[in-house]
Formats: structure tokens, sequence, C-alpha cells
């Protein structure tokens, strides 16, 4: 049997929430580790760069952003746990 199709929103909502889970799992022992994520505070992170992706970075002033997405989300999960 089959599952039901899935709306394209839907799909990247669940595909984001699963890289944000295994992106904080990997950061602890990650090159960039919890101490320096804090260490941005409030800072807006944005990936730029110059290959032209507008889905995970920003690109000439437009994109989704996903992985700064992704990093603030775990940054304020870090701040939030005890």
């Amino acid at each position: 049997m089959r599952n039901p199709p899935v709306s394209r929103r839907a799909h990247s909502s669940r595909h984001l929430a699963r890289l944000s889970a295994l992106f904080a799992l990997l950061l602890p022992g990650g090159c960039v580790g919890p101490p320096r994520l804090l260490e941005t505070g409030e800072a807006y992170l944005e990936e730029g760069n110059d290959c032209g992706d507008r889905v995970w970075g920003v690109y000439q002033g437009q994109g989704e952003n996903r992985l700064g997405k992704i990093l603030m989300k775990v940054r304020a999960e870090l701040r939030s746990t005890p």
C-alpha cells in the first residue's frame, strides 16, 4: 500500500525538521560547536554564496536561507537548555 501524496510544503517542512534534528545532533562534536554558535548572540545568520544557491542560502539578496534558519533554531534551543 502506497502512502498518500504529500504536498510540497508539508514535505519541505518535515525535511527541515529532520535536518534541524540532525544538525543539533552533530553540533556538539562539530567544528562550530555550541560555544561559537552562542557567541553570535541575536545576529541574523545568513549563508551567503556565489554559486547561485537560493535554497540553503542567499544569492544576490534572494533566497530561503534554510541553513541560516536551522542554525538560528539550534542556537535558540541551546539557549533554552539548562
